[in-house]
């Protein structure tokens, strides 16, 4: 694994702060509650966005031609082929 000194002083911050709180985590929430309320920046919340619509792409090949909804009027048949002489 490779060593990052970064990544290091990450977790050594980490681990004093919880060291600080007694590895307690309603206790360590607490401290970062109270360093926010001690800070003097404003935080802005924006109201989330709502996702595009997303258009999806067939790779099926063309979809199917629609089904007519309306029913058959009478004497109409929906058969195409010619019935038997009468």
């Amino acid at each position: 694994m490779i060593e990052d000194e970064i990544v290091n002083e990450v977790r050594a911050a980490r681990d004093a702060f919880a060291a600080a709180h007694g590895y307690g985590i309603r206790v360590m929430v607490a401290g970062l509650r109270d360093l926010d309320a001690k800070d003097d920046r404003r935080v802005v919340r924006l109201l989330p966005r709502r996702p595009a619509a997303v258009r999806r792409e067939s790779t099926a090949g063309p979809s199917p031609a629609p089904i007519d909804p309306t029913p058959p009027t009478s004497g109409s048949s929906r058969s195409t082929e010619p019935g038997p002489a009468r």
